[in-house]
């Protein structure tokens, strides 16, 4: 916790309440890697996405990097997309997992101002380190959508998966998603 707190400080957040804040910083990272970009080259992602979809990598200027692999289908409309997301996790340890992982997905319901519902989560690996996993449906208008969040630590950083595929065309691309799941190297 104080790595996290620690974290939060060089960003030049206060740290009350602590809980506030961890969303705060989530969405202000996520918010950046949105909006403060520099084109990359995506062959440095930590792994390998599916073939016949775009990819794109941004860096923002903490460093932080974020991965987005979309795929369309015949008449252009994007029916599923896998975003990465690195970011320096201030020294934080696997006791923080959790509560990286619920940020994230406070941040994501914020960002995208839509009612999410999801499966409590669950504990899981991700190339050999624990992780935390979720399924939810996101309620908005238009087509219904599937998100799976997947979050996990490395002694340096925070990876975040955030996975959106129509939920129409779910069963079809979630082996595309379970295949860079796989193939992750952290």
């Amino acid at each position: 916790m104080r790595a996290i707190k620690r974290f939060l400080l060089g960003l030049g957040m206060a740290v009350k309440p602590f809980s506030t804040q961890l969303a705060g910083m989530f969405g202000l990272v996520f918010i950046c890697a949105l909006a403060w970009v520099v084109p990359a080259v995506a062959e440095d992602a930590p792994v390998t996405w599916p073939s016949e979809w775009q990819v794109t990598e941004e860096v923002d200027s903490d460093g932080d990097t974020t991965w987005t692999a979309s795929k369309d289908d015949e008449k252009g409309n994007e029916v599923a997309s896998i975003d990465l997301m690195r970011i320096d996790s201030g020294g934080a340890d696997e006791s923080d997992l959790r509560t990286f992982f619920n940020a994230m997905r406070t941040s994501i319901m914020k960002q995208r101002a839509v009612e999410i519902k999801c499966d409590g989560g669950r504990k899981t690996m991700i190339s050999s380190l624990p992780s935390y996993e979720s399924v939810c449906d996101l309620v908005m208008v238009g087509d219904p959508m599937k998100m799976i969040l997947t979050t996990t630590l490395t002694k340096d950083n925070v990876y975040s998966f955030v996975v959106f595929i129509d939920k129409n065309v779910y069963e079809t691309y979630l082996p595309h998603w379970k295949a860079v799941r796989a193939s992750a190297r952290f």
